[in-house]
């Protein structure tokens, strides 16, 4: 890539005329990409490296729905992700010891939960993790909260209309 091009990226700039406009996908992809460095960074730094900021995303559902039945198609769902690549992040984290398939009465579905290494995760990740959305929220109001979320919400009703 070229200096040029890696510039414009890193500003997530478009030009129209002389007038410069944001780009709402890039500025997204760029506040994501912030998001799961500081993560990831803050698990290192806890001698967790080898959580992944989805991982955890994982833990934390789980964790939150313990009690509940909870099966990958759940995940699916709330992960808005495909059945495959689904499975394989589950089977990635099984053999991690973060979590774990128990077999229920319909044998098509395994039901999953936390290990306890998953809620040690979990329960070390929460402190930072409310440190980390009160940086986010740092100088926004609640109706820019509000503002914020309604954004989002809509922004992926538009992406999920055919």
């Amino acid at each position: 890539m070229t200096k040029k091009y890696n510039s414009c990226i890193s500003n997530n700039l478009a030009s129209n005329g002389d007038e410069m406009k944001k780009l709402i996908g890039a500025e997204v992809k760029s506040l994501q990409n912030m998001v799961s460095r500081h993560i990831e960074n803050k698990e290192k730094e806890m001698g967790k490296d080898r959580v992944s900021a989805p991982n955890l995303f994982i833990l934390k559902f789980l964790q939150e729905n313990e009690g509940k039945e909870v099966f990958q198609r759940d995940l699916e769902e709330v992960l808005e992700t495909t059945k495959s690549t689904c499975s394989k992040v589950i089977s990635t984290m099984e053999s991690k010891g973060f979590l774990k398939r128990e077999s229920v009465a319909d044998a098509r579905f395994n039901k999953i939960s936390l290990t306890p290494l998953g809620r040690e995760i979990v329960k070390t990740a929460d402190v930072h993790m409310e440190e980390f959305e009160s940086k986010l929220k740092r100088g926004l109001t609640d109706e820019q909260l509000e503002t914020f979320f309604y954004c989002i919400e809509t922004m992926k009703r538009n992406i999920s209309q055919k």
